[in-house]
């Protein structure tokens, strides 16, 4: 990397609270928000339980001009909505939506960009099932020609806008009028840290001095929540009565899975040293070092007709295929890209999805990058806090992991189970700690992984 760029804001939406100070409280004290939803009745489906962010509604979060808009707002859009205006406010970034439209705006529209990932949206049950039920025939059966001819007019003109996985980035760029270079990345997990690394690609090769970077999702819906289930990510909590943080294990090898959780996180990145970079109320709260990405390749691609699904096709070990190569790619590469040693890392916060074969895969990658130093170095993660946040996890990850080195302190590592040896993985306290450089790393369902390197500022 040729130079360090720096977070000058973290804005984070979770089921710990709004904004980076509820954050990182909540991950300090370990406290494990999950409970049945609110949101839809729960009681029903495989997994009963969900990390939810706490009384969130998205008018809350708008400026006064723009609150119309919130009619086609979803929860993952809206969640990333109010996470991007928490960190304009926490970089002290003047913005059309932060400080009204006759401001003088930090920066340039045309020098400020958006990359935001987020995941496959899922639709209101309720929305579909109006429409559905107008396209029946006589006996109650589908009918196509029905939907053509009345059916669909059951759903809003602009229901599509509702649920296209670009919307998060195209709601953040209008209300903050970021017209630099900006995209979407559906990745999975792996999002949040891919359009890290894409921001800061951004700002190195020129084309923009600041962006929005991160991701949001939310898996507190019904269709979403069953489409990671069926995925095998999420526990079956039917007729279980267990204590709440007694699901989330990360690296136990008994583990049934997570729960689902929602959230966002969206980091401002600037290059220092610019006039705009100095303004008073900027302080970087860290630096990101290095940036590294990689695809899993399973076994056999290209033995068939079509490649296999990484992350479903099993090894006799049990891992995804091909995703603990993929991770250590990852790793390798940001590690490369910051200039240091695999034993230079301070901690490590990694993704421990609290699924066997997932962990398996991560904690094999961890060994293949790292060496003998992933058995000692410190672990650290957010999920049983928030929950299994899919694409949003990435960003939430790095935004922990900005905040301990700000702090230069590691959050309490919530564990309740009984995680496989060879790794630093035994239930903690908050401690202070020495962070000069810390690895985020994450891998996704799709085999997508992603890493960086984050320092001091």
């Amino acid at each position: 990397m040729a130079e360090p760029i720096a977070i000058t804001g973290i804005g984070v939406a979770s089921a710990l609270g709004i904004g980076a100070d509820a954050f990182w409280t909540g991950l300090c004290e370990g406290r494990v928000p999950i409970a049945p939803p609110t949101l839809f009745d729960a009681s029903k489906m495989h997994c009963t339980l969900a990390a939810e962010t706490p009384g969130f509604a998205i008018r809350d979060h708008l400026p006064k001009h723009y609150r119309k808009a919130a009619k086609v707002m979803v929860r993952d859009v809206g969640l990333a909505v109010a996470a991007a205006a928490n960190a304009v406010h926490d970089a002290a970034l003047v913005t059309p939506a932060s400080e009204g439209e006759a401001a003088d705006p930090t920066y340039a529209s045309h020098r400020l960009g958006t990359h935001v990932g987020a995941g496959l949206i899922a639709t209101d049950p309720g929305e579909l099932a109006r429409a559905m039920a107008g396209s029946a025939d006589a006996d109650g059966n589908w009918d196509m020609a029905a939907w053509g001819q009345g059916g669909m007019d059951a759903l809003s003109p602009l229901w599509m806008l509702k649920y296209l996985p670009n919307m998060l980035a195209c709601h953040i760029s209008i209300l903050h009028q970021a017209k630099g270079p900006s995209n979407t990345l559906l990745c999975a997990e792996a999002s949040g840290l891919l359009s890290l690394g894409e921001s800061v690609r951004i700002i190195e090769r020129g084309m923009a001095d600041a962006c929005f970077a991160g991701s949001g999702d939310s898996r507190v819906n019904p269709v979403a929540s069953q489409r990671v289930f069926l995925a095998g990510r999420y526990a079956d909590t039917r007729g279980d009565d267990r204590p709440v943080d007694a699901w989330m294990r990360p690296f136990d090898p008994s583990a049934a899975g997570a729960v689902p959780g929602e959230g966002a996180a969206i980091l401002v990145l600037e290059r220092p040293g610019t006039p705009q970079a100095a303004r008073a109320g900027a302080t970087p709260r860290a630096m990101i070092l290095g940036f590294g990405s990689a695809q899993a390749v399973p076994e056999g691609w290209g033995d068939a007709g079509s490649p296999p699904i990484a992350g479903l096709g099993r090894r006799a070990g049990g891992r995804p295929d091909g995703l603990d190569e993929g991770l250590a790619r990852a790793i390798t590469g940001a590690l490369d890209d910051a200039g240091v040693s695999a034993g230079s890392i301070d901690a490590v916060f990694c993704h421990a999805a609290c699924e066997p074969a997932m962990d398996e895969a991560e904690m094999h990658g961890l060994r293949l990058a790292l060496g003998e130093h992933a058995e000692t170095v410190e672990l650290a993660w957010i999920t049983p806090c928030v929950g299994e946040c899919m694409a949003a996890t990435g960003a939430l990850q790095a935004a922990a992991a900005a905040l301990s080195v700000q702090h230069q302190r590691l959050p309490a590592r919530v564990q309740t189970g009984s995680p496989a040896d060879g790794l630093n993985a035994a239930a903690a306290p908050a401690r202070d700690a020495e962070l000069g450089r810390v690895l985020v790393c994450t891998h996704g369902l799709g085999g997508q992984c992603g890493a960086v390197v984050i320092g001091r500022a």
